[in-house]
């Protein structure tokens, strides 16, 4: 199955290109691989091993090519579907054929190179291939140049002129098929050789020859034309990273390549049946598929193989109650029935319906979309619109269809411009969706055959249609919603009004949807550009989802066990993957304000989080405290500094009790503006809340010593039982330090620990502090302390350090000291290691995460170490068994490692950078492995500044939205307390 869910991080290579396969002698002939209108722009990552055996687990993210390929009389004759496989990992280019051959015949598999892009064939292009069957060696592969040689010009090998033969091939033949596989270098340092790289592009032209057996026959498919890569395509190679695969949810259903032998080209609208069976059309390779719920393709029409029952372009199929498949033929007026068998359920017979003689003379010029329902009396009637005979025709339960709806529409003056589309709702009305710009409009008519047109160019009255309507769905209650694409989504009551529940204008990328999806909950999905699909509950809140395919798709589905599907258009892929859980925002509080920063800090306790909001009461700042109830945060209480004394950004770091969840650490910085503001300054204190977490008292204060006022103590902060840490990255010279705090043995004043950053290994002008956490364990607490300027070798990567602490009357008694540092090719300047840190308690020791979001260019990086313990720790410079967690998004600056959280069941990490700086959050289970993303809701800008793990869900900040006035979203995880991070929704019926 072809996938192009793509892993990694590596570059990879779009192939854009017209491939001429030159069937006889001339180049005219050329098959166009059924992807639209050229360029085209194909994804394929991979590195397969090279062995003639075609593991299609190892082709299974390429870039794939439907080609009919001119067959000898040996073989049959006529055309034979065959499959080229193309992808790269940034090293190597790989090419694969799979041909269905009898015999084992002689196969020719040229591609040749225009380097330069000069639209013609210049001396040193490049020509490789390969030759392969009729007991040809299995490894003969030919690398080829343009050159000038014995007095003439023409490919000969690099060999002949010094070079060397760089790649290889290897085939097979199994009795069915021919399996080629070869790769080229992408920059072998061969002279002679194309040198691609990131942002390099070279003409490409193909060439399939399949000679008959015995040889002695007249060849088939040889060409004396010049080539021309001026008609042909391009290899591009771009700076882009694979796309990662979300999860192990997450799959392509069915690609170009359909059932293996039948093609699938020009992908229509699928729909599914109610026992799980889906049904896609594909236009251009006039067929129908079935993939049932185990996800087998089988292909059950083919407009071309019978000439009782041709079919051209089918368009969305339809179903009936018992699953009879309605196909309207779009560029040859026909409708068929595709009757299961009753023997063979697998074997679908073609019935052809609203014949001309059953229309009694109703137009139906280009039909393409059908809806069904079943008749009281048995039997099924059927809806066809017909979009250039502007008209909707009934069939069923009568010798002549009926025109339901013609060209003159309704008596008000608006003819009906362009069906497109209708759909059959439970109380058995028909909606039909005029696509026209100038007479957009949905259609009702109901089980009496009363006509209305339930919304029309005036939308809502207040915002007017500014496009099309494409789409129409309903819900529960009997609204309809349907989506103009200039940017509005309507609703229309069961009463008749109407409104504006989400617009899209503001996004660069709105959605293209020509179908609206809705599911149990009455959220609703509009496909979009490059695999999103976009989720808008019941309250207008806006959710990008990533289908994970890299195109368009416009007629998204959504099934009962909460998986969204969609085609990708352009590439010829049918995507599911399980839908992720939904995210809504926090009610913001009264009075907030831009430069609020509402989100800027969170801390939780399961139950209860806690929102900074360092920006609030003209820079003073303030913590709301915020409750789970009901899948909903709700505002508790609000906590203030005091008012007698100087405080700012009270609440830009935050801390809850990891021992005790009544116990909240809220830190108030400096900034640079309040310097030498000393005397009654409140720099860090430790409140406790009553059991109804509505009040909360000051029970400790913390300061750090006068020459570290000014050193932003209280950038970072930590708490777990009577343990605190405090970070003050500026002191000693910016080198920092962190103050550690152990229990109380007596009344007075607690014992406390100011460590320096050589004490922890720091080298530099390290800012330790910038990031601390604490776990305990036993008697003993671990301190996480984070030091992103720091040097490791000769290079400012940043570090962070795991410090056991003991307690002592005379303050914390230091004990082992491990630094944590990037592998060690990894370490590049400036990545910002230890930005972030957190630790949490496990079986035999703790877990640790780290960030570091300014790698590979504010691209972002995050480490995890799996279990460390003090038992086990080694010396101080001992490197640690860091697993590298990545978002995937190369390219990108997305700062990812900004936040970060773990429990036992995983890890969140933030992305504030990503997709314009909307930000978006990655979900990874308790071994690192990614299980999905969430992105941010519309409106929202750098999701995922914050995060934080509840016991339910996952709070993230925004704190930049609506000119930093801020928002907080929760991500709803129900009824998987034990399973957040193994799983990616709650199961429905």
């Amino acid at each position: 199955m072809l996938q192009t869910l793509l892993k990694g991080r590596k570059n990879l290579i779009c192939l854009i290109a017209t491939l001429a396969w030159l069937t006889l002698a001339s180049p005219a002939q050329a098959t166009d691989p059924g992807l639209g209108e050229p360029p085209f722009r194909l994804l394929g990552y991979a590195s397969p091993t090279i062995d003639g055996v075609f593991d299609p687990a190892e082709w299974a993210e390429a870039a794939v090519f439907p080609i009919m390929v001119a067959m000898p009389p040996s073989e049959g004759g006529g055309e034979r579907l065959a499959m080229l496989f193309i992808a790269n990992d940034s090293e190597n280019l790989y090419v694969a054929l799979r041909l269905a051959l009898e015999q084992e015949t002689r196969v020719n598999l040229t591609l040749a190179f225009d380097n330069d892009l000069t639209g013609e064939l210049d001396l040193f292009d490049e020509q490789f291939g390969a030759i392969a069957g009729a007991n040809h060696p299995p490894n003969f592969f030919f690398d080829n140049v343009y050159a000038e040689f014995n007095d003439g010009v023409g490919f000969v090998s690099d060999t002949f002129l010094g070079g060397t033969v760089d790649g290889d091939v290897e085939w097979t033949h199994d009795g069915e098929f021919l399996t080629i596989e070869m790769f080229k270098p992408l920059d072998s340092g061969d002279i002679y050789d194309f040198s691609l790289s990131p942002g390099s592009v070279a003409g490409v032209w193909a060439n399939i020859l399949v000679l008959p057996a015995p040889l002695e026959e007249d060849p088939i498919g040889t060409s004396t034309t010049p080539f021309d890569f001026a008609l042909l395509g391009h290899l591009m190679i771009v700076p882009e990273a694979p796309m990662p695969t979300l999860n192990e949810h997450q799959q392509v259903l069915i690609g170009p390549e359909g059932d293996g032998v039948n093609a699938l080209r020009r992908i229509q609208a699928p729909i599914l049946a109610d026992d799980g069976n889906l049904f896609v059309a594909a236009c251009r390779s006039n067929n129908v598929f079935r993939v049932n719920t185990q996800d087998e393709v089988l292909h059950i029409f083919d407009g071309t193989a019978d000439p009782l029952f041709p079919c051209e372009c089918p368009g969305a199929v339809a179903l009936s109650t018992d699953e009879f498949v309605i196909v309207p033929c779009r560029n040859n007026d026909k409708v068929f029935v595709l009757i299961p068998d009753a023997d063979d359920p697998d074997v679908y017979n073609p019935l052809e319906i609203l014949t001309e003689q059953e229309r009694g003379g109703i137009p139906m010029q280009s039909p393409r979309a059908a809806a069904a329902r079943e008749l009281e009396g048995g039997g099924v009637e059927v809806f066809v619109v017909a979009a250039d005979s502007r008209n909707v025709l009934r069939w069923g339960g009568a010798p002549i269809a009926v025109e339901v709806l013609g060209p003159e529409g309704i008596d008000d003056g608006i003819p009906l411009s362009h069906p497109w589309d209708l759909m059959l709702d439970d109380q058995d009305n028909l909606l039909i969706v005029d696509f026209s710009p100038e007479t957009p409009g949905i259609y009702q008519i109901d089980p009496a055959g009363s006509i209305t047109r339930i919304i029309g160019a005036d939308g809502d009255g207040l915002t007017p249609v500014g496009h099309a309507l494409a789409g129409v769905a309903v819900d529960a209650n009997g609204s309809r919603y349907t989506y103009d694409l200039g940017g509005t989504l309507f609703r229309i009551t069961a009463d008749g009004d109407i409104a504006n529940i989400a617009t899209f204008m503001d996004l660069t990328e709105p959605p293209t949807t020509h179908r609206i999806a809705i599911d149990e909950s009455d959220n609703l999905y509009l496909g979009g550009r490059g695999g999103i699909v976009f989720r808008v509950s019941p309250l207008g809140v806006v959710q990008p989802i990533n289908l994970g395919s890299a195109h368009e798709t416009r007629y998204p589905l959504v099934d009962l066990a909460g998986r969204l599907y969609g085609e990708g258009i352009g590439a010829d892929l049918l995507v599911r993957r399980v839908l992720p859980p939904s995210t809504n925002p926090i009610d913001l509080p009264e009075g907030i304000e831009p430069g609020d920063l509402f989100g800027a800090s969170l801390a939780t306790n399961g139950s209860q989080v806690a929102v900074g909001l360092p920006g609030k009461n003209s820079g003073r700042g303030r913590v709301d405290i915020y409750e789970l109830e009901d899948a909903k945060l709700k505002l508790r209480a609000s906590i203030e500094p005091p008012a007698a004394r100087a405080s700012e950004q009270f609440g830009k770091a935050l801390a809850f009790d990891k021992e005790n969840r009544e116990r909240l650490l809220i830190a108030a910085p400096k900034s640079s503006a309040s310097r030498g503001q000393d005397g009654d300054y409140l720099h860090a204190a430790l409140y406790e809340f009553d059991e109804t977490f509505e009040q909360a008292a000051l029970v400790e204060e913390f300061a750090p010593d006068p020459d570290d006022a000014d050193a932003r103590f209280g950038a970072a902060v930590a708490i777990a039982g009577d343990w605190v840490a405090i970070g003050a990255p500026d002191a000693d010279g910016s080198k920092g330090v962190v103050y550690t705090y152990s229990p109380l043995a007596t009344t007075g004043p607690r014992p406390r620990r100011r460590i320096q950053a050589s004490d922890l290994g720091v080298s530099g002008i390290g800012e330790a502090g910038s990031a601390v956490d604490l776990a305990v364990l036993d008697s003993i607490a671990v301190l996480a302390t984070g030091s992103p300027s720091a040097t490791v070798g000769a290079l400012l990567s940043g570090s962070a350090s795991l410090t056991t602490l003991s307690f002592s009357s005379g303050g914390p008694v230091f004990g082992l000291s491990t630094i944590v540092s990037p592998p060690a090719n990894m370490i590049a300047d400036g990545m910002g290691f230890g930005r972030t840190v957190r630790v949490r308690r496990s079986a035999g020791g703790i877990r640790a995460l780290f960030g570091a979001p300014s790698a590979l260019g504010d691209v972002g990086l995050a480490f995890f170490l799996a279990l460390w313990s003090p038992d086990n720790g080694g010396e101080r410079n001992t490197p640690l068994p860091l697993q590298v967690i990545e978002s995937g998004e190369a390219g990108s600056a997305g700062r990812f490692g900004s936040a970060l959280d773990l429990s036992d069941r995983g890890l969140v990490i933030g992305a504030p950078g990503l997709d314009g700086q909307a930000g978006r959050l990655f979900r990874f289970n308790a071994d690192g492995q990614l299980i999905d993303e969430v992105r941010a809701l519309s409106g929202t800008r750098a999701f995922g500044s914050s995060v934080a793990i509840m016991d339910d869900g996952i709070a993230s900040g925004a704190p930049e939205s609506n000119q930093n006035t801020g928002s907080v979203a929760f991500v709803d995880l129900p009824a998987i307390v034990d399973m957040i991070f193994a799983d990616s929704f709650k199961a429905q019926k």
